[in-house]
């Protein structure tokens, strides 16, 4: 399937060749940013997502083929893993597979967990990687 996307400060639109046409999609997010919705061209929501504070999927309709997920990064479903451009991460454990490069900070002791999401405050943090 060929994609085009459109950029802002975050992922604006979809674009997806479907057959000789193209059908548009447009991101909608909450506040952390997570995906949560996905509208077309006439702004009707043709798909809406949950997550757990660690990314976990609560729940998924529509049927819009969509790999950005939670805190928009993308979703591999073949691996179950979220790529976060340095690093993977896995919902389930809220961990990443590999450790942060980033050595941390002695003002930060949680930063010394180098596999831990968001110093395992996914409440108040964004899940990203360095």
């Amino acid at each position: 399937m060929i994609r085009t996307y459109t950029y802002g400060l975050n992922r604006i639109s979809e674009d997806q060749l479907i057959g000789s046409s193209w059908m548009p999609s447009f991101y909608g997010y909450d506040g952390h940013p997570n995906v949560r919705f996905l509208v077309n061209t006439a702004g009707t929501v043709t798909d809406t997502y949950q997550f757990d504070a660690f990314g976990n999927q609560i729940s998924i309709s529509g049927s819009t083929a969509n790999s950005y997920l939670f805190s928009t990064e993308q979703f591999d479903a073949n691996l179950s893993l979220y790529y976060q451009r340095a690093r993977y991460y896995l919902p389930q454990t809220g961990r990443f597979l590999t450790m942060d490069p980033y050595e941390g900070s002695v003002l930060r002791p949680l930063s010394f967990q180098g596999y831990a999401c968001t110093l395992n405050s996914p409440i108040n943090s964004i899940a990203m990687s360095h």
